[in-house]
């Protein structure tokens, strides 16, 4: 389980791997370290991201979002673009 406080770091990940970039080449993620890969494997089990053999970084493999990972992004976007003065 994913820990309310983790839910920043959750999508900045999610977000770094629907703009094609690696997580750890983010300098806005190297602030949090090694939960950088406890993110990504919790997102990997939840089936929000997929892992493919890398070509571009031997050894590491490409991240890519799942149909589950971009409709989370999706609704994250909602939320955070949401106008608090027009809802009320």
């Amino acid at each position: 389980m994913i820990d309310f406080l983790g839910t920043p770091l959750i999508v900045d990940v999610l977000r770094t791997i629907r703009d094609g970039r690696p997580p750890r080449e983010n300098p806005d993620l190297c602030r949090y370290g090694d939960a950088v890969d406890v993110a990504v494997d919790a997102l990997a089990a939840a089936g929000a991201v997929c892992r493919h053999p890398g070509a571009q970084h031997p050894g590491e493999p490409t991240l890519v979002l799942t149909t589950k990972g971009r409709l989370v992004c999706s609704l994250v976007d909602e939320v955070v673009g949401f106008d608090f003065d027009e809802a009320c």
